[in-house]
């Protein structure tokens, strides 16, 4: 697992390349066939209500040989260069939108926002795609 110490050891440069140090170099088509995308939920908070209204869905990868997490540079950025990042983006959406629904089920209340590749806005079936995906987990 990654720890805030294996994390601090990985330069800004680094994460900016939008690619892994060599010992950490991944198969993303393999993230996305095994769908080794672990959600994670950050809150999202009103100022005005002083209160939780919602959370944001996050996704980093889970390497598939040693199972510590991808941080998100890393993973879009490989997905990017493989051409890839709507298989990834669909994968991500499918477990945030699942996870999503457990979180939901204990505060019916909470909204959910997620990032979208642009790749994706950009396709003529993508809105359809996402109703679907929505519609499987309401």
């Amino acid at each position: 697992m990654t720890t805030p110490s294996s994390l601090a050891s990985t330069s800004s440069m680094e994460m900016k390349s939008g690619k892994p140090p060599e010992d950490e170099s991944f198969d993303i088509e393999e993230v996305i066939r095994k769908e080794l995308v672990a959600p994670h939920f950050q809150p999202l908070v009103s100022l005005k209500r002083a209160a939780i209204v919602g959370v944001e869905g996050l996704s980093r990868g889970i390497h598939p040989k040693n199972g510590r997490l991808i941080p998100a540079p890393f993973l879009f950025g490989e997905a990017s260069i493989r051409g890839m990042s709507r298989e990834l983006d669909m994968v991500c959406r499918e477990k945030i939108l699942a996870d999503f629904r457990l979180l939901q089920e204990r505060f019916p209340q909470i909204i959910l926002s997620i990032n979208v590749d642009s790749s994706s806005i950009e396709r003529k079936a993508w809105s359809g795609q996402l109703k679907t995906q929505v519609a499987a987990v309401s």
